[in-house]
């Protein structure tokens, strides 16, 4: 355990799982994280729906006035106006101070409801990537800020736009984490390369296409370790995370908290985790890949029940440990 653990009392049974070696019960003690690596100087990009960015999940302390929401507006509107449900919950899952995995990141909220509107998204990442949080410019010579996207979002990895969107990401070293989707249906890994866009016809260069398994793919586990029947599975999805179903903040006032199942929900506790790594000056330089490989590395093995051949080994949860500043945080297998 590490001198800067913080332990979160009455926390949720999500957020319990995620430091829990075993299912989660009435004595579960709560969510355990480290102080020193919750997220700060890590900008996490929720591509969804708009947030609820006045809500008091996204203070920076609680019974404070700073805000850890940025990007006000972007190519469809302002964040803070016409705010949803699913947008407000996913982002509160990521980063929120009662329900959210990473509690000191900040959260950039993006809208794309066309997969045309993917390269303005892209461009505003990587633009704002060289700015500090107030929207200035960091110095020329400072390294991109650390960050993670997080898409709940159901864009089809059979059309070349979401291959390139993903892709580019990847290659200016973002972390991308994509809900698995809640069909209940066995995902293939059938990226598209190559078709026609508008009249156009595009292909993705050889050298880039391996890329696209840097994307890590989240699918939905139950307080009682099961696969959530509509969870989407198969040989696409990387790992399951709690999802179904779970608390988070609500759209409908500044405190409203609501209940919801969803993988959209389940991938914002890796983003949130990937964040609190990123924050860690130890970790803060992995690419995409290197991330990848270390967070199934420290996930907990064998632990939802209802994944069929060949998911039997797919990660699932972390222990505590995760977030403590060790170099050797390699689990055995359960």
């Amino acid at each position: 355990m590490c001198a800067n653990v913080i332990t979160q009392e009455g926390s949720p049974w999500a957020l319990k799982r995620l430091t829990s070696t075993a299912t989660v019960t009435d004595n579960t003690p709560g969510y355990t994280y480290n102080a020193n690596a919750s997220g700060e100087g890590v900008m996490i990009y929720v591509l969804d729906e708009f947030i609820r960015g006045t809500h008091d999940e996204f203070l920076k302390e609680a019974g404070g006035t700073a805000r850890r929401i940025r990007i006000p507006v972007n190519a469809v509107g302002p964040v803070y106006e016409n705010f949803s449900f699913h947008g407000t919950f996913v982002a509160g899952v990521a980063a929120g101070l009662t329900y959210g995995v990473a509690k000191s990141a900040y959260l950039g909220g993006l809208s794309a409801r066309e997969l045309d509107h993917l390269p303005t998204q892209l461009r505003l990442i990587l633009r704002n990537r060289t700015r500090k949080f107030d929207g200035t410019a960091r110095p020329a010579n400072a390294n991109p800020r650390p960050a993670v996207i997080n898409v709940s979002n159901d864009y089809p990895i059979t059309d070349v736009r979401v291959t390139l969107f993903y892709i580019e990401l990847i290659k200016a070293g973002v972390h991308v984490v994509v809900a698995a989707g809640n069909a209940g249906i066995r995902r293939e890994a059938n990226w598209c390369f190559d078709s026609q866009v508008n009249g156009q016809h595009v292909v993705v260069p050889e050298a880039d296409r391996g890329h696209v398994h840097s994307v890590i793919w989240v699918g939905a586990s139950t307080k009682t370790d099961r696969r959530w029947t509509s969870s989407n599975y198969g040989p696409l999805i990387d790992l399951f995370a709690p999802g179904a179903p779970i608390s988070s903040a609500g759209n409908q006032s500044d405190t409203a908290v609501e209940l919801a199942p969803g993988t959209s929900f389940a991938a914002p506790h890796v983003a949130g985790i990937i964040a609190c790594l990123l924050s860690d000056p130890q970790y803060r330089d992995l690419t995409p890949a290197q991330m990848k490989q270390k967070v199934l590395a420290t996930a907990w093995q064998n632990q939802v029940e209802g994944v069929t051949v060949p998911d039997l080994l797919k990660p699932v949860l972390w222990g505590s440990e995760f977030f403590c500043n060790s170099s050797n945080m390699s689990f055995p297998a359960s």
